[in-house]
């Protein structure tokens, strides 16, 4: 039914599949609600049992719906690993890596998961 109204009745069965994943795509990312994933990534903590690498691949999963793109005009520069690092530093459970990562200066998403590791081990 969803095809039938992107399309129309009759054109469903002509067009091609990477037509059909096209207008899927449009159509999903058209609904994606980006204050709502941006809040559901802010608020991401930090499982117990979970690693620092299984926890910044589900707060990727996340982001995929945040639309952190630069919105300078031409830029397109993905801002996806600087709001990780972010919500890794304010959401850690482990103060002392949030005190590591914040004496450095703009520190980068992997020297923070770099923080990280060594004191998961």
């Amino acid at each position: 039914a969803l095809l039938q109204k992107l399309f129309g009745i009759g054109d469903v069965g002509v067009q091609s599949y990477t037509n059909l994943i096209g207008k899927l795509t449009e159509f999903y990312k058209e609904g994606a609600h980006i204050l709502a994933a941006r809040f559901q990534l802010y608020r991401s903590v930090m499982k117990a049992n979970q690693t620092y690498a299984e926890w910044i691949a589900e707060l990727r999963g996340i982001a995929r719906e945040c639309n952190f793109i630069c919105p300078k005009e031409g830029c397109n520069q993905s801002l996806v690993d600087d709001s990780l690092r972010d919500v890794l530093i304010l959401q850690t459970p482990h103060d002392h890596v949030r005190t590591r990562a914040l004496q450095l200066t703009n520190p980068s998403l992997n020297e923070v998961l770099a923080i990280a590791r060594t004191y998961e081990t």
